[in-house]
């Protein structure tokens, strides 16, 4: 038995993008509907988005201002909206979109406006975030769409997107958590929110519903990915619980040891070159990048120190701090926010690891989020186009409210009804649904595996050997156990087809890094350590052509030339 739905528009997830985009395709005048996984507004907005919220006062919004004007130029210099253009291009090293980062800074400050106007009351401590990070955005945002007639459809799980023989989207296939049935929604637009790829890496900040469902949405309708091989890794504590450590960590000259008690970071250093320069360069942003020089060193001791043994029980090192400025660490407001999590900086040493934190890359869009596919959207963590090989930090939360905007905005102008759809996905996931009772491999132990293969081979070192193992490890996950996976509750059904869809999403991941010969960016290719901008300008696509999944080049933005002071020695993540 198969339920129907039939609404205008479709969002798939319920962060501050989906819930942003919901309400500007409502207020348009189309019906929506919004899937969410788990419960509305329990989960996810906080794990798709930037360290410092860049809606805070003090944050990305307040960097571009209200009321600069602009030339449209990125000349740096003369407003500070032109500064951000140019930085967030530089951040991107050429794989930005330099007309999606130009509706960015356009249309930022509108965005933050109508916000405010709603009732948005920042708390952000000194732009950081930490403590609050997207919730003043979820919270209004929530309530206007609980007072809406946006029809919001809990554990809902969206696992196929329908198209027509013309190739136009004609609605979707969704699982119900609670009762098993498969559900056909009729639409004639469906807009992906749905997050980014978190869980599958042993360590993330996410929830466990952020499986990388939206990228294989995509893909099997259709739609191209772009950028999939450059991801943001940040440092986190892995005890008591998982907590974000920002670049603060790093003016403090911590000291790094092994469960053996041992330093380690000076042995994999180049020849002549301290642990004192390396924290130093890394002050200036919490992600790992190769953009610096000998900063990555940091991350790659500690992976190497964890992979061969030498990591505590909870996945990570040990760290200690001695503090000398109050007012930015662990003694701050941001201190009693850690506190209050049980992580105690003053006390003897802290676990940290690395964690897999957001993916710059995502479905090729146009400047209204649009993929090549009609009437499919993706925004939020879900697309790529303002981010590149690195991004500002502030990006993705300031993105998924204006490109929110946008899509919401041209998918209710097509509204009516859908075209007539192929339903051969919908018999597909129909028959796998029915297959799944009777199956004896459960879902969770292949993800789980996947996620530690995953974190090993593709979080911060990348070599040959390691992606191909990536590669081999998805053959065989799909050889071998989808085809048996079994579930004992509508939940655990769920759970197996996000194995499936996490399967496209991780081999995406896995050919774009094996075919970008050098290092950019988040990208480490420890065969290909630097940058190689004379052979290494274009972006790559990955898309399927038939049932082959292949990797293409796109020259993305042909004007960008790297600047000579590149980030000008500043903050910029």
């Amino acid at each position: 038995m198969v339920d129907t739905i039939e609404t205008d528009v479709l969002v798939v997830g319920a962060g501050g993008a989906g819930m942003r985009t919901a309400l500007e395709a409502h207020r348009a005048g189309a019906r929506v509907v919004v899937a969410v996984k788990g419960r509305f507004g329990a989960i996810g907005t906080r794990g798709a988005g930037a360290t410092a919220a860049g809606f805070s006062e003090i944050g990305l919004m307040r960097l571009i201002g209200y009321d600069d004007a602009w030339s449209g130029e990125w000349d740096g210099a003369q407003t500070r909206q032109g500064q951000v253009f140019g930085d967030i291009l530089q951040a991107g090293l050429g794989m930005a979109d330099r007309e999606i980062a130009r509706v960015v800074v356009e249309e930022a400050a509108a965005a933050r406006h109508d916000l405010d106007e709603w009732g948005m009351v920042p708390t952000f401590a000194h732009g950081y975030g930490v403590k609050t990070h997207g919730v003043p955005i979820k919270i209004v945002l929530e309530s206007l769409v609980r007072r809406s007639t946006v029809d919001v459809r809990e554990r809902l799980a969206v696992v196929r997107v329908l198209t027509s023989p013309a190739g136009e989207v004609a609605g979707a296939v969704a699982v119900d958590e609670k009762s098993g049935k498969v559900v056909h929604i009729r639409c004639s637009s469906v807009i992906i929110a749905a997050g980014g790829m978190g869980r599958l890496f042993t360590h993330s900040f996410h929830p466990s519903c952020v499986t990388g469902d939206a990228y294989a949405l995509a893909l099997h309708a259709g739609a191209e990915l772009m950028n999939m091989e450059f991801h943001q890794i940040f440092v986190g504590t892995t005890s008591p619980n998982t907590n974000l450590v920002g670049s603060w960590l790093w003016r403090h000259q911590p000291q790094l040891t092994n469960v053996d008690g041992e330093e380690f970071v000076h042995r994999y250093l180049p020849s002549g070159r301290t642990v004192e320069e390396a924290q130093d360069e890394r002050r200036r942003h919490t992600p790992f990048s190769t953009r610096d020089e000998i900063s990555r060193y940091i991350d790659v001791a500690m992976h190497r120190e964890i992979r061969a043994g030498r990591g505590t029980a909870s996945g990570g090192v040990h760290v200690d701090v001695v503090v000398t400025d109050e007012k930015n660490g662990p003694f701050s407001d941001v201190g009693e926010w850690y506190r209050y999590r049980g992580v105690h900086w003053d006390r003897g040493s802290v676990d940290v690891g690395l964690f897999h934190h957001c993916s710059n890359g995502g479905v090729r869009v146009d400047v209204n989020g649009e993929s090549r596919v009609p009437g499919l959207f993706a925004i939020g963590e879900a697309a790529a186009g303002a981010h590149g090989a690195d991004r500002l930090g502030g990006m993705m939360l300031v993105s998924s409210q204006v490109f929110g905007i946008r899509a919401g905005r041209l998918a209710a102008k097509r509204r009516g009804s859908p075209p007539a759809a192929d339903l051969a996905p919908l018999d597909e996931i129909v028959s796998v649904v029915d297959r799944l009772r009777s199956g004896t491999v459960a879902p969770g132990p292949a993800m789980a595996g996947l996620a530690r293969v995953m974190w090993e081979e593709l979080l911060v070192e990348r070599t040959p050997a390691g992606l191909k193992r990536v590669l081999q490890t998805l053959d065989e996950i799909e050889a071998d156990a989808l085809p048996k996976l079994g579930a004992s509750d509508p939940l655990q059904a769920v759970r197996a087809l996000e194995l499936r869809n996490a399967t496209a999403t991780a081999r995406a991941v896995g050919l774009a890094a094996l075919t970008r010969t050098e290092s950019r960016g988040g990208h480490y290719r420890v065969d290909h350590e630097f940058r190689d901008d004379a052979s290494w300008l274009d972006a790559l696509l990955v898309g399927f052509e038939d049932d082959t999944m292949t990797v293409q080049r796109l020259r993305v933005d042909p004007e960008w030339k790297p600047r000579r002071a590149d980030m000008w020695g500043t903050k910029w993540g």
